[in-house]
């Protein structure tokens, strides 16, 4: 009677085949995790604010893990729509830029541990700097490839007054102080326009 073969050695058949194909892991979805809402939260509250820990805060997440999130490799959409939302935030940084120019920072001074003034002091630095960048045919350096630059203030004088014609009334319920969600955020919104 021939010899029966034994169940638990590998068969001639799986020797030849090779190894397994390998597929990679599915992670499984977390109520407690990196779910599209709180991915929304976040990239809209650092849309508006810039900071990665205030965004962090809102989506109810630590900024440490928001950095992990964005090296993910299934999270490349995460990561490109967080660079947009920084790159949208610019204009708050633009606007931190222009106040210290002419406001200041605070700088307080202290004695035997009790503030004794506050005063604040404008940045020559950033308005020199913010000088360059807007008008950089009267105060950027001097080369053949600025010296009739455009003329960026001009141009924006010229364009304000059609802009403050474009302004309508909005109602204070449409402008909430907390950030906006990510899924309101559109241009195209019928109830914002005159």
């Amino acid at each position: 009677m021939p010899a029966l073969p034994d169940p638990s050695a590998p068969s001639a058949k799986a020797a030849d085949a090779g190894p397994p194909a390998y597929r990679a892991p599915t992670l499984r979805t977390r109520a407690d995790g990196w779910t599209v809402d709180r991915q929304r939260r976040f990239l809209a509250t650092l849309a508006e604010t810039g900071s990665v820990a205030a965004a962090a805060e809102v989506a109810g997440m630590s900024a440490r893990s928001a950095y992990r999130l964005r090296l993910h490799p299934r999270a490349a959409a995460f990561a490109h729509a967080w660079t947009q939302a920084q790159l949208a935030a610019g204009h708050r940084l633009l606007a931190v830029a222009y106040d210290r120019a002419i406001n200041g920072a605070i700088r307080t001074k202290w004695k035997d541990g009790t503030i004794v003034s506050e005063t604040r002091v404008p940045s020559d630095r950033m308005t020199e700097f913010l000088l360059a960048k807007t008008m950089p045919h009267l105060f950027g350096p001097t080369s053949a490839s600025n010296a009739f630059g455009t003329d960026r203030v001009g141009v924006a004088q010229r364009a304000l007054p059609g802009a403050l014609d474009q302004l309508c009334d909005v109602a204070a319920e449409d402008c909430p102080d907390a950030p906006h969600d990510a899924d309101t955020l559109h241009d195209d919104d019928p109830t914002l326009r005159c």
